[in-house]
């Protein structure tokens, strides 16, 4: 939860600031677990592949598994 309402576009990313981080160094994970904002009509199931984008990097994701859905 965030502690000020803040304005979010498409692309847009939400990280610690590298003071709260345990280290600044980035890492390289083959799984994370994220909170993901839609703006299409496509569904995500588990089993889904996206395209993920983070700056100029891009990779494919798989969605292993939903915990909780929010309709905004």
């Amino acid at each position: 939860m965030l502690a000020d309402e803040i304005d979010l576009s498409r692309g847009d990313v939400i990280a610690a600031p590298l003071a709260v981080r345990a280290s600044s160094r980035p890492r390289i994970r083959q799984e994370i677990e994220a909170r993901v904002i839609l703006t299409g009509e496509r569904v995500m199931e588990a089993g889904a592949q996206f395209l993920v984008k983070l700056g100029t990097a891009m990779a494919t994701a798989n969605v292993v598994s939903i915990h909780e859905r929010t309709n905004i």
